[in-house]
């Protein structure tokens, strides 16, 4: 078997106040994780409605395809000594 490289694609992930609409995000500097099980995480909206929530918001996927990378997007090879390129 070879390697070989796949596209690949991030997908975003927001949660919004089920109250007001508004995005739900974790607080940056307490990184406060309740021992409940499952755990739960602790976020807040911009309106001050409070949320524990199962996952950590805002957060991602990868999403990692069978298509094979288009030549032009590859990483480029840095070009050989004394070549007339």
């Amino acid at each position: 078997m070879a390697e070989r490289e796949v596209a690949a694609y991030v997908i975003g992930k927001r949660y919004d106040c089920d109250e007001c609409g508004a995005e739900m995000v974790r607080d940056g500097v307490d990184p406060t994780v309740l021992t409940t099980w499952p755990p739960k995480y602790p976020h807040r909206c911009a309106n001050g409605h409070v949320a524990n929530l199962t996952r950590s918001y805002p957060g991602h996927n990868v999403l990692i395809t069978n298509e094979d990378v288009p030549r032009a997007i590859r990483r480029r090879q840095p070009p050989v000594s004394g070549s007339d390129s």
